[in-house]
């Protein structure tokens, strides 16, 4: 049965924080106290505050459904979650990006809904990168630094031709 544990560095010790977490491993994301963790059989992903359990363990089943038929796998500079459908039991492969804040989504599917997927994000070159059939595909991610500037530079464009 999958679990998931909090390890103390300093102390050396850890605890069990979500027992039983599904049925098997479906994958984990972590966002300041926010614990997204997937059951690999079912293909929930649910959300966890940390900060907020009552005792530990808690039960997979307590957590806030998130989303279905796939698995939680990392967490983007912006905010945005990366699942993760690889492509079994007859259904369609694929990487999902959702954007929470906007509650929009993309899916991807660059060798198409037969392959199966995996994926992560790469927070040291500010990726995505979606793996299929052998294949990594790496798509650039803006970071919130380089939002914040587009609208000024589009600014500063228009007013160069005022």
């Amino acid at each position: 049965t999958p679990i998931v544990n909090r390890l103390d560095i300093p102390s050396p010790t850890a605890e069990t924080v979500i027992s039983p977490a599904g049925v098997f491993s479906g994958g984990i994301a972590a966002e300041g106290t926010t614990m997204l963790v997937g059951d690999g059989n079912s293909g929930d992903v649910r959300a966890f505050d940390a900060a907020t359990f009552p005792a530990f363990p808690v039960s997979f089943s307590t957590g806030d459904l998130v989303a279905s038929s796939t698995s939680a796998s990392s967490i983007d500079a912006l905010g945005d979650l990366l699942l993760i459908a690889g492509q079994t039991f007859g259904g369609e492969g694929s990487a999902l990006v959702i954007d929470r804040a906007a509650g929009t989504s993309i899916t991807l599917q660059p060798a198409g809904p037969d392959a199966f997927y995996g994926g992560y994000f790469n927070h040291i070159t500010n990726q995505l990168v979606v793996t299929a059939n052998g294949t990594a595909y790496v798509y650039a991610i803006p970071t919130p630094a380089t939002l914040a500037l587009a609208p000024v530079a589009l600014f500063a464009a228009r007013r160069r031709r005022a």
